[in-house]
């Protein structure tokens, strides 16, 4: 490694973004959260779905 590590560099977002919803909780306030990208698949069937996955 080239030089120290300095953790003053970086910013803990995950814990600040945390403790914004355990805020909002202990208030009620409804909690928004991001939904899911899912992926459209031309087949509805499961079994060619995986069979395909492994191609």
């Amino acid at each position: 490694m080239e030089s120290e590590f300095q953790p003053g560099k970086f910013k803990d977002t995950y814990r600040q973004k945390l403790k914004k919803v355990i805020e909002a909780k202990a208030k009620n306030k409804e909690i928004k959260t991001p939904g899911k990208k899912t992926k459209k698949t031309a087949s509805k069937n499961l079994v060619a779905q995986l069979k395909e996955s492994l191609n």
